[in-house]
């Protein structure tokens, strides 16, 4: 609900934080909370206290008292008003300052004394917790699992138990985490063991934020989940060609197919080629068919023909469009003087590569995609273009002119990836 935060933010950041730890040899657990009708449980009367914190006051707080206190409701049908009932709780609807309030009033859970880590995006709350063993993981979790459900109840918000899930993420094959069950403990004592508090259950794979997670975060799951959305338009597109010229089909496509493609892409879009080879498959398909291509047309002919991105090609746009905006977040400024090569020609430093993992995650592959178009394509010119939309038209234009082999040599490591 704020200017220039997304989705592709909120996933990187997380990408982030699970390649660092799993980098330092950390075993991870993510937590997935879900609130019950979380907008709609706001207490008015602390969401003022709390833009009174916050600085509001004078002329300001008495707008927002007026505005959020002394509200009825009523139903109307066939003309005939039901009594008013008072409405004292949740942020007004239908207005953008509404999810607003509700960032406001949730802001200083991300103050909470935890070992954890907090990512907030609205509604939707995930939980890192990350440690040298599994023991020291599951104290953790359950000492501050203990400490946001104490917040959220002395704020009038409910966990809903039954949705709210973890996952251990374990790299091997299988995890050596064998609970299956984790107590968020409102009793007061996070040791007990025979207490009634809510037991959470364990998941190989949550969606968060419209993409799933799995367990091993090799993305199959999301491949799997994306794929057959995708599927649906083969039909569709095989009738509208009928009806739609080849602008229209294009147009189409790009609400339809891209969009999907290009959600939360920037989480997904580095894994291995095998795991991604389903969305492939299944892009050509519909581009064939949308097009009226021959089932056997080349891949190469098939793109440049359409003038149409492949997923490589859409994922690395994401990423130069999300290092454009949050380069700082990304890289790190070269630190010494010593003239090394990448120093000299890219001006950052690069994170050492120690798990194979990371060639797989946005975190490291963004890195190296800035060093590769700096070294190749005057990349440190490309990012200092001040006006965000005439970089969008460079990097579209700089894509396009790429052969296939050479988008794919723009994320290539030192390090040769596993299919």
């Amino acid at each position: 609900f704020r200017s220039d935060k997304n989705i592709s933010d909120a996933l990187f950041d997380v990408c982030k934080d699970i390649n660092l730890a799993i980098s330092s040899n950390d075993n991870i657990m993510l937590s997935f909370l879900d609130l019950k009708k979380a907008f709609d449980s706001v207490n008015r009367e602390k969401l003022l206290k709390k833009l009174e914190v916050m600085g509001v006051r004078g002329s300001a707080f008495d707008w927002f008292q007026s505005y959020l206190l002394n509200r009825q409701q009523v139903t109307n049908i066939c003309g005939i008003d039901s009594n008013p009932i008072p409405q004292n709780y949740g942020v007004i609807q239908g207005s953008t300052l509404g999810p607003v309030l509700f960032l406001m009033y949730i802001n200083n859970i991300s103050k909470l004394n935890i070992s954890s880590k907090l990512f907030l995006f609205a509604d939707d709350t995930l939980v890192l917790t990350r440690g040298k063993n599994w023991n020291e993981v599951r104290h953790k979790a359950l000492l501050d699992l203990a400490t946001i459900k104490n917040w959220l109840d002395h704020n009038v918000l409910s966990l809903n138990i039954s949705k709210t899930k973890f996952m251990p993420i374990s790299l091997a094959n299988s995890s050596d985490y064998t609970l299956d069950d984790l107590t968020i403990h409102s009793c007061g004592n996070s040791a007990s063991t025979s207490c009634q508090c809510g037991r959470i259950q364990r998941v190989k794979c949550y969606k968060y934020l419209g993409v799933v997670f799995d367990d091993r975060m090799r993305w199959s799951a999301h491949v799997d989940f994306l794929k057959n959305k995708l599927r649906k338009f083969i039909f569709a597109f095989r009738e509208l060609t009928s009806i739609l010229n080849e602008k229209e089909i294009k147009l189409a496509y790009y609400a339809y197919v891209q969009s999907l493609i290009s959600f939360g892409i920037i989480a997904w879009g580095g894994a291995y080629k095998s795991i991604l080879n389903p969305i492939n498959v299944v892009q050509k398909t519909i581009i064939k068919v949308a097009f009226r291509k021959n089932r056997r047309c080349p891949t190469n002919i098939l793109f440049q023909e359409t003038n149409i991105f492949t997923v490589q090609q859409i994922f690395i746009k994401v990423l130069m469009i999300h290092l454009y905006k949050n380069f700082n977040n990304v890289c790190t400024q070269v630190a010494h003087s010593y003239s090394t090569r990448y120093a000299r020609n890219t001006g950052i430093t690069t994170i050492n590569l120690t798990k194979s993992f990371s060639t797989t995650n946005c975190f490291y592959i963004s890195q190296i995609l800035f060093r590769n178009l700096s070294t190749k394509y005057r990349g440190t010119e490309l990012f200092s273009v001040p006006s965000f939309p005439i970089f969008k038209k460079k990097i579209h234009s700089l894509i396009n002119s790429l052969s296939l082999e050479e988008v794919e040599a723009l994320i290539v490591t030192g390090y040769n990836r596993p299919a």
